[in-house]
């Protein structure tokens, strides 16, 4: 295992295991600006399936953009591995320890952790990729260049943990854990994320209290307030003591590795989504989630105090990229205004089956698998890779 927590004792400790040896992930200098433009004349090539062109580029990539690492030549010489894995293959930080491989032979296996990551930046080149689903698979034909045999659709691991009945509780049992009234509605807001500087994300809270307050939302509405991990904590303090508002957001802090969600903290958040009546997020994976457990999902795209950054987030990064085919399709409500979005509340709380038929289908495009075993299906592939008689 190469990874930047080899030197933090309690890691180290939690997770040895017999026939387990771990290496240090070196720090990689990604010169961002320089790769991200490396990136975008990759992704034109595929877009125009320039595959001659494509693969002279790869190579330069390696040549010039990610080298092979001396430290990891040495590691690999000497264990010799049938498979080198990246866990993140959207990110440049295990880029050297894929390309080292590559120049030594080494069949190479990215892990495309998310259903948006394609439409991003794929530092990290592996020969063969796992992705969520059909649609990824074809994006990564066409964003990325891949031959369709070297993309393989395994699903959504980390969504493995919604589907273990070992982690359901009953709506009485879970509010009583976290203190809520099981007789009152709940709205679960999940964030985003503050991807831009001075963005702000409270203001849909503040909106939502007040709603409440007033009685404009139905059946005196209580909330969990889910806090996405580039969500900034001090946007939300001041609402820390208010009875009828929960704050949850990951607990498992890895040092260099940052936070981890356990398996159970993910069916913990998985009685959150069952037991919501209505989740509202502003185009968070969490759109996906709560569509797994038939759960009424809305998509405010408005700002109170910021409408121009707002909108150039979402006309940018959002509906011009991952979300663009949710929205196309209407597969949730888009919501543009306040007006539209307390409408759209007050309709999940007293028809439930609002968009139920488009929930099924974003179900059914983007997780695609409900069994609870993307995990093993991973797994399998990596040993079918590293078997001898693998496809290259």
């Amino acid at each position: 295992m190469i990874t930047p927590a080899d030197r933090v004792p309690s890691f180290a400790s939690e997770w040895q295991r017999p026939g387990l040896r771990f290496e240090h992930l070196h720090e990689f200098d990604d010169g961002r600006a320089q790769l991200a433009r490396a990136m975008r004349l990759r992704k034109k090539l595929a877009r125009r399936r320039w595959r001659s062109l494509l693969k002279v580029w790869l190579q330069l990539e390696r040549d010039y953009l990610f080298r092979p690492r001396k430290e990891y030549a040495e590691m690999f010489r000497e264990r010799r591995p049938s498979l080198v894995v990246s866990t993140n293959a959207t990110t440049s930080r295990e880029s050297e320890v894929i390309s080292t491989a590559s120049s030594m032979g080494i069949k190479t296996l990215g892990v495309v952790g998310s259903w948006d990551r394609l439409h991003k930046f794929m530092y990290t080149r592996a020969d063969h990729i796992s992705v969520w689903n059909d649609l990824n698979q074809q994006e990564a034909i066409d964003l990325e260049g891949y031959d369709q045999s070297a993309v393989h659709v395994t699903g959504p691991a980390q969504f493995d943990p919604y589907f273990d009945v070992e982690y359901q509780l009953s709506r009485t049992d879970f509010c009583n854990t976290i203190g809520l009234d099981p007789n009152r509605p709940i709205l679960m807001l999940a964030t985003a994320g503050s991807f831009m500087p001075n963005y702000d994300e409270s203001y849909l809270l503040d909106w939502l209290i007040e709603k409440i307050r007033l009685g404009e939302i139905h059946r005196q509405a209580q909330v969990i307030c889910r806090l996405h991990p580039l969500s900034k904590m001090e946007q939300f303090h001041s609402w820390n003591d208010h009875p009828d508002i929960r704050f949850s957001y990951m607990k498992g802090y890895i040092p260099t590795l940052g936070y981890t969600m356990s398996r159970e903290e993910v069916g913990f958040v998985g009685n959150m989504l069952r037991h919501a009546d209505v989740v509202i997020t502003p185009g968070s994976t969490m759109t996906i989630e709560a569509a797994i457990f038939d759960t009424p999902v809305i998509v405010p795209v408005f700002h109170l105090y910021q409408s121009e950054m707002c909108e150039r987030y979402y006309r940018t990064r959002v509906f011009g990229r991952h979300f663009g085919r949710i929205q196309q399709r209407n597969l949730v409500p888009i919501l543009y205004s306040a007006d539209e979005t307390l409408k759209a509340i007050n309709r999940c709380i007293d028809d439930p089956a609002w968009f139920r038929t488009e929930r099924k289908e974003l179900v059914a495009d983007y997780c695609q698998f409900n069994d609870g075993n993307s995990t093993k299906r991973l797994a399998d592939l990596a040993l079918r890779l590293s078997s001898n008689g693998a496809a290259q």
